[in-house]
């Protein structure tokens, strides 16, 4: 994918939930402002795994096929602590579990993805680089 295109994606990314936030917020029901993060960090995550698929697998399409399957189990398994999706304002937690807890997964499942994503961007854009390299020379 070339740079213009993904720095489009990642400001569409960045600024897409607001005006959407803004809107369910006035006409539908009131949030906590970390669900908008919530949202942000699958988002960044997908993009980020279907990047490094990318770079894997030498074809931008191939790397978002393969990403799909990823997306629709992190969507489905929205309550397991190490989904992207995680949500502790669900019925099925927030009801069973102590508020100290809670709190303490929700820090875990957020600096736990921001450190995997940085470490997949690492990861994929090394590969690049060495695909590169051999392309090169």
């Amino acid at each position: 994918m070339p740079r213009v295109c993904r720095s489009a994606v990642s400001a569409v990314l960045r600024l897409s939930p607001d005006p959407l936030a803004g809107v369910a917020r006035v006409f539908l029901t009131v949030f906590p402002v970390g669900v908008l993060y919530t949202a942000f960090q699958a988002a960044v995550f997908y993009l980020v795994l279907s990047m490094a698929l990318s770079a894997l697998f030498k074809s931008e399409v191939t790397g978002a096929l393969v990403s799909i399957p990823f997306l629709i189990i992190g969507m489905a398994l929205y309550a397991f602590r190490p989904s992207p999706f995680f949500n502790t304002l669900i019925p099925e937690i927030a009801d069973r579990a102590d508020p100290s807890d809670i709190l303490a997964w929700t820090i875990q499942n957020r600096v736990g993805y921001a450190l995997v994503i940085l470490a997949v961007v690492a990861l994929a854009f090394a590969r690049a680089e060495r695909r590169e390299q051999m392309m090169s020379g």
